[in-house]
């Protein structure tokens, strides 16, 4: 039985790792939503870089925003 490895076009690849950087879903979520396996969005991540790794920032700091109690003036 042989495996056919599936291509992707370059433009689809793009938009995947853009969805993850845009739509605030986890890069789990976007594999799930589009049916690939992580480690292959992970890739494209790295491949596409910029537009990932500033994703992962944003992210953190949302969420370190969202935990941070709310100082009232006395």
């Amino acid at each position: 039985m042989s495996v056919t490895r599936r291509v992707f076009p370059e433009a689809f690849k793009r938009e995947a790792v853009e969805r993850v950087a845009t739509s605030g879903l986890s890069a789990g979520a976007v594999v799930r939503d589009l049916g690939l396996h992580e480690t292959v969005l992970r890739r494209w991540m790295m491949q596409f870089g910029a537009q990932a790794t500033g994703t992962r920032c944003e992210r953190e700091a949302r969420r370190v925003r969202r935990r941070r109690p709310t100082m009232s003036k006395p």
